[in-house]
């Protein structure tokens, strides 16, 4: 049997040269469990980028509290704390003001917490700083 010009056959196939159910059905397979990757990979990356958005807030927020208290120069020993308002209120403070063995320094811890779903994040800094002159 001879076959008409520009038409040719494939062994399995007909004229049309589809193709099968079963190779359609495994190339949807394929395309939908890289779709679902992709789409956990995205939220994942935007998940992160929250995160280290707040994080970043909150190590601004800490430097500030840490360069209030360094330019009023209140280094009086004990704690404080409480809680920023507007967009900042879902971060709360903590500062400790501690004696040190040396003499006239002060080792001063700031912290800012912040709630995430179940978990309680915290960004800490610490620093010397001169005792106030009353304290010596």
């Amino acid at each position: 049997m001879m076959a008409r010009a520009g038409c040719l056959r494939t062994p399995g196939r007909g004229i049309g040269g589809g193709f099968t159910l079963v190779e359609v059905l495994t190339a949807l397979l394929i395309f939908s469990v890289a779709i679902v990757a992709y789409l956990q990979s995205m939220g994942l990356a935007i998940r992160t980028q929250g995160d280290l958005a707040e994080r970043q807030r909150a190590a601004i927020l800490a430097e500030n509290i840490l360069e209030e208290i360094a330019t009023t120069g209140q280094t009086e020993e004990g704690t404080e704390s409480g809680r920023f308002e507007g967009d900042d209120a879902m971060f709360w403070w903590e500062t400790r003001v501690e004696a040190t063995d040396l003499e006239g320094l002060a080792e001063v811890r700031v912290a800012v917490n912040w709630q995430r779903g179940p978990h309680e994040n915290r960004y800490e800094l610490t620093t010397m700083m001169e005792l106030d002159e009353t304290d010596l």
